[in-house]
């Protein structure tokens, strides 16, 4: 599996988790730069590939997830962004601080984002398209270390 596959499942995680209420704090600038938006998006994946060359335990994870969010939030978005995409960038600020390591443990990843509102799974792709079309592949050129292989045999 390639480095970038590794930060796949992680941003899924934080995107299912980070949907889940409707809402957030109108508390993020409105008046950002494209490029520091579309910096402070890709500084987790960022913050990942350097933090560790094995996959973070959930405790550091969500650490690294909450640490994001502050930053996010301290940048803001720019102001031309539309009012449900900046709704799902709330909520999105709210549930990663609201994340704990508990949320990331492997027999919990499947039961994030199940109450997932339709509004809220509205706002979420609303924000996630948003970011693409803004900033394009968050991943950028990240080395990010490779997922050893699993043995089908025990």
């Amino acid at each position: 599996m390639s480095r970038r596959h590794l930060a796949l499942p992680l941003v899924g995680v934080l995107l299912a988790a980070t949907a889940v209420a409707c809402g957030g704090s109108d508390d993020a600038p409105t008046n950002a730069s494209d490029k520091d938006f579309c910096e402070g998006q890709s500084s987790l994946m960022q913050d990942l590939a350097t933090s560790a060359q094995k996959t973070p335990e959930p405790t550091e994870l969500a650490e690294l997830i909450q640490d994001w969010a502050d930053e996010v939030e301290e940048i803001g978005t720019p102001d031309d962004i539309p009012e449900d995409a900046r709704a799902g960038f709330e909520t999105t600020l709210e549930q990663a601080r609201d994340i704990s390591a508990e949320d990331l443990e492997q027999d919990n990843l499947d039961k994030l984002g199940e109450d997932l509102s339709g509004e809220a799974e509205k706002q979420a792709e609303a924000f996630n398209r948003y970011v693409g079309e803004t900033c394009g592949d968050v991943f950028g050129d990240l080395d990010l270390p490779e997922v050893p292989e699993l043995s089908e045999n025990p």
